[in-house]
């Protein structure tokens, strides 16, 4: 397997946090994960949701 590429692997680095967004029924929604990187595998800290109305 191929190691990402070295500003990716920076950028991940330097951050802890993933916010990931999407929308369903014109409703969105937002997730964060906590997260440590290690080498090539992300591990999440921390397993929450939520939503905005």
């Amino acid at each position: 397997m191929n190691k990402p590429d070295k500003k990716i692997t920076e950028f991940i680095l330097k951050h802890h946090v993933l916010t990931l967004a999407t929308s369903a029924d014109n409703s969105p929604w937002c997730a964060n994960c906590f997260y440590v990187y290690s080498c090539s595998l992300i591990i999440p800290l921390k397993n929450s949701t939520s939503f905005f109305k």
